[in-house]
C-alpha cells in the first residue's frame, strides 16, 4: 500500500492469504512507525511502534494473536514508562510504571489483570507518597 504521494505505507507478507511474516507500517515521510510478526493470519513474536522522531514507543510479544511476556512502553524522549508482564493478553506478576525524568512512580503486581498485594506510589522526587493493599475478592 502506498500514501497519495507515492510513498510506502505499509509492506505486508501473505502466505495461503494469510498474513504471515514481518508486517512493516510506515509514517508519511517514509519512517518506520510498526515492525509486527505475523504467523498464519495472527501475531506471533514481537510488535514494535515507533514515534515519529524514529524513538522505539512499545515492544510487546505475541503468541498466537496473545500478550504474552514482558511488555515495554517509553516516553518519546527514550526513558521508559512502563514496563510489566502479560498472559493470555492480561497483565500479571509486577508492573513499574516511571515518570519522564526516569524516577519510579508506581510498582506493584497484578493477578489476572486484577492489582494485587502492596502497591506503592512515588512522587518525580523519588520519595513514597503512598501504599496501597489490594486483595483478592472471591465470589461476590
Amino acid at each position: 500500500m502506498k500514501y497519495n504521494e507515492g510513498s510506502v505505507f505499509m509492506k505486508t507478507p501473505y502466505k495461503d492469504g494469510l498474513i504471515s511474516g514481518v508486517e512493516n507500517v510506515f509514517y508519511q515521510d517514509g519512517k518506520i512507525q510498526t515492525v509486527s510478526e505475523y504467523l498464519d493470519g495472527k501475531y506471533q513474536g514481537l510488535l514494535k511502534h515507533y514515534y515519529d522522531n524514529g524513538q522505539i514507543k512499545s515492544e510487546e510479544m505475541y503468541v498466537a494473536d496473545y500478550k504474552f511476556g514482558i511488555s515495554k512502553y517509553w516516553f518519546k524522549n527514550g526513558h521508559l514508562e512502563m514496563q510489566g508482564e502479560y498472559k493470555d493478553c492480561k497483565e500479571e506478576g509486577e508492573w513499574r510504571e516511571f515518570f519522564l525524568n526516569g524516577k519510579i512512580k508506581s510498582i506493584g503486581n497484578y493477578r489476572n489483570a486484577v492489582k494485587v498485594g502492596k502497591w506503592n506510589y512515588y512522587n518525580e522526587r523519588g520519595k513514597l507518597i503512598k501504599t496501597e493493599n489490594h486483595r483478592i475478592l472471591v465470589g461476590f
